[in-house]
């Protein structure tokens, strides 16, 4: 398969398939595959970049300038988590060593999108964590943007116990219908019910857990998440550079803008604990 790249460390290993935005298909520590699929629909399956917008835009339309641009939906009745997840991505370099390996691929932001851009994705794998950064440029005219990563994590993993989420301090994005976002933040109890939202998390740190095997602590550079685990098979934990319309709007969090020079960059690191944590 000339669009899969494979990239091995000691215990850990990632299948990157170009065809479909260059996500990773699988991510396996030490044979057990943590990722999986919903359904063959783009948005439900493995681990993909969302750019130049992560989840939901405001009725599907970017506004900017005194201008409206319809984004065609995408996933059911919503242009959702941008036009690279499943555009053709190209490899730039893949390199591997003893300790692990790194590859980089980079996808245009394509014909839905009113700009010029285009996103650069580094993965880079070993023995215990792997390290993902997104940069989003442009040498066109300026506009605005969002970056993030949309893991769907297996909820058991074979006949273990289910996995536990986390967030430490974190502020719910309070919304109301069609997902429209309210300005409200509020600290908020996550084990009063399961979500479909926005989190803002000063410590930039999520934690994902099956108990007794694996445990995956996500750090930041932003500190936004979001987090869907309102299926019995799958989290999804996504960290993101903004809030869901933060391409329209700055109703909690400033709009970021790409420009010549002026790069959007998200820099994650996934690192892996195997077995039972200490303490």
């Amino acid at each position: 398969m000339p669009d899969l790249v494979e990239l091995t460390a000691p215990g850990m290993s990632l299948s990157l398939d170009l065809a479909a935005g260059g996500r990773a298909i699988s991510w396996l520590i030490d044979g057990c595959e943590v990722l999986g699929a919903r359904s063959s629909q783009p948005v439900e399956y493995g681990m993909y970049p969302m750019a130049p917008w992560a989840g939901r835009v405001r009725d599907n339309v970017l506004r900017r300038g005194g201008n409206a641009y319809p984004l065609p939906p995408s996933h059911g009745e919503w242009a959702l988590h941008g036009t690279v997840l499943d555009a053709p991505a190209q490899l730039v370099s893949s390199t591997a060593t003893d300790e692990g390996a790194e590859a980089i691929t980079v996808a245009d932001l394509g014909p839905d999108w009113p700009w010029t851009g285009r996103l650069t994705s580094t993965w880079r794998l070993r023995a215990d964590a792997v390290t993902t950064v997104l940069k989003l440029e442009t040498a066109g005219e300026a506009f605005p943007a969002v970056l993030g990563w949309h893991p769907w994590f297996k909820r058991r993993l074979g006949d273990g116990t289910g996995a536990q989420w986390s967030l430490p301090d974190p502020l719910l994005a309070e919304r109301m219908e069609a997902f429209r976002l309210s300005g409200a933040m509020t600290p908020i109890d996550l084990s009063r019910r399961a979500f479909d939202d926005a989190f803002l998390v000063e410590a930039r740190a999520a934690c994902i857990e099956w108990p007794g095997q694996l445990r995956i602590d996500l750090s930041s550079s932003h500190p936004w998440f979001v987090v869907f685990d309102e299926l019995p098979d799958f989290i999804c934990i996504e960290p993101q550079s903004g809030p869901p319309n933060g391409i329209n709007d700055g109703l909690v969090a400033p709009v970021t803008l790409v420009a010549p020079g002026q790069p959007l960059e998200l820099v994650n690191e996934w690192r892996v604990t195997r077995g039972q944590p200490e303490g």
